[in-house]
């Protein structure tokens, strides 16, 4: 009964050469029916669609408001398969509105969609669940609404998404599972996109033309400019297995495989944990430089980073350092060696009147100083390797002389965060067997700590404001002023 009264209504206003607004008559219905039960076509909720004149392939009715006026397709009756081209006219009248969900689920649709260029509105569910569509998605200049799920579930189309900028809105479900849009050409300066509308994983992600990425998971949305779809990285392996043993002076070609075998970018970079034991160059050859143990680090460079490593064993013996001071007539058993699949075989003094070294234990090295001069120690292992230790013999008590700081002034922008100074002296801190003492003159703004193995200090961030940390070693003092910012 509602349908026919507004269809006369309709058709008197047309003969009588007055503009007739549906929604106004909708609204004026409404309050009249309020309360009456919702009957005819359109989703749950929605204003009824009048039936409308029918072409044989497509209905339509008569539309207009303060916007714009001309004919909305209510309904479709033509073949729901291959490509579909919405007219721009109806007997010279625009075209400039798709009713709510008139193609919804027209899976067998295949090919391109075609919009007119006198569209002004596609409402809502207009074309959810279109999945065949493929290739580019124009929506026209001048379009001004695309309600919500217009264009949700229709997964097939694989080109470009062109957004006008006559848009000012667009809802969050308005293309939800454009999963195969390569690309988003976004006009609109107010019509911003969440991305999640055009991924269904964790790893793809769409790029600016500005190199900026965009992530399912992420914070920013697709605002005005020109985006590309990229496939991410899921994964990255070494295909040597761990450890890799490498000789002293000797290389070795790591390979990295990257997935998926389609990944946008399949860069990577190597690094190394402790150059001084292996390098590593940015194709992954490595090479051995000392005794020990490093470890090598890929990292897949497109999208979410992924890491893999390996552990790369040097054979031979290493010490934990290169010189050392100590006092005439006294021993020391400060130097330590690292043995990587071999033994020590012996250790030896180029001048044995100013010190002596034996193997105290199987990575302890006991020298002792015999009078005031310089000698080397070179501890062989049986494997052939060789590592030294320059020994200075003095006849004072060795104590720190010189204290040298990374950073004298430091500057923490908020509350638990922290910075790190290295300690030098000299001697060194080996020779001295002296620690590093730290105190702060006010504890609540900024407290240290030191790392008596390392020599770092760390300085923790308490409250906004400016204080003085002492470093001590022995008898020489220095004063890093640090500024909590927040």
């Amino acid at each position: 009964m509602k349908r026919r009264l507004v269809l006369l209504l309709a058709a008197s206003l047309v003969f009588a050469q007055i503009p007739f607004n549906v929604h106004t008559a909708y609204a004026a219905e409404d309050e009249e029916e309020e309360g009456e039960e919702e009957e005819g076509a359109g989703e749950e909720g929605d204003n009824e669609i009048p039936e409308g004149t029918s072409d044989g392939t497509f209905v339509h009715y008569p539309y207009s408001d303060d916007d714009y006026s001309g004919e909305f397709i209510s309904g479709y009756e033509g073949s729901k398969s291959g490509p579909l081209e919405i007219p721009s006219d109806f007997d010279g009248v625009s075209v400039v509105g798709i009713s709510s969900g008139v193609f919804k689920d027209c899976s067998g649709f295949t090919g391109n969609l075609k919009l007119p260029s006198t569209l002004k509105c596609i409402e809502k569910s207009a074309f959810s669940g279109c999945s065949g569509f493929t290739g580019d998605l124009a929506l026209p200049d001048g379009i001004v609404d695309v309600e919500e799920s217009a264009f949700s579930g229709c997964s097939g189309f694989n080109g470009t998404l062109t957004i006008p900028a006559s848009i000012e809105y667009i809802d969050e479900t308005t293309f939800n599972g454009l999963y195969n849009i390569s690309r988003i050409v976004n006009n609109s300066e107010d019509a911003s996109m969440e991305v999640g509308q055009f991924i269904n994983n964790k790893t793809d992600y769409f790029e600016s033309s500005s190199g900026k990425k965009l992530f399912k998971d992420g914070d920013d949305d697709i605002e005005k400019g020109i985006y590309t779809r990229k496939i991410g990285i899921t994964s990255v392996t070494i295909t040597q297995s761990s450890p890799v043993t490498v000789n002293k002076d000797k290389t070795v070609d790591l390979t990295a495989t990257v997935a998926p075998a389609n990944a946008s970018d399949k860069s990577v970079k190597w690094t190394s944990s402790d150059t001084s034991v292996a390098t590593v160059t940015s194709s992954g050859r490595v090479k051995a430089v000392k005794a020990g143990s490093a470890t090598i680090t890929v990292t897949a460079q497109g999208g979410n980073e992924k890491s893999a490593s390996i552990k790369v064993n040097v054979p031979g013996v290493s010490l934990n350092t290169s010189n050392l001071t100590i006092a005439r007539g006294t021993t020391s058993s400060a130097v330590k060696a690292t043995l990587i699949d071999d033994t020590i075989s012996k250790v030896t003094s180029s001048s044995e009147g100013v010190a002596t070294a034996k193997v105290k234990s199987k990575t302890t090295i006991q020298i002792t100083g015999v009078s005031d001069g310089t000698a080397t120690i070179t501890v062989v292992s049986k494997g052939g390797s060789k590592a030294t230790v320059k020994v200075t013999v003095q006849s004072d008590k060795v104590t720190t002389k010189k204290l040298k700081l990374s950073k004298t002034k430091v500057s923490i922008s908020g509350t638990g965060e922290t910075a790190t100074v290295a300690v030098t002296t000299t001697p060194d801190l080996l020779s001295t067997k002296e620690k590093i003492k730290v105190k702060s003159d006010k504890a609540k703004i900024a407290s240290a700590k030191a790392d008596q193995k390392t020599g770092k200090i760390t300085i923790t961030a308490k409250k906004k404001g400016k204080c003085n940390i002492t470093v001590t070693v022995g008898s020489v003092s220095k004063k890093i002023a640090v500024t909590v910012k927040d």
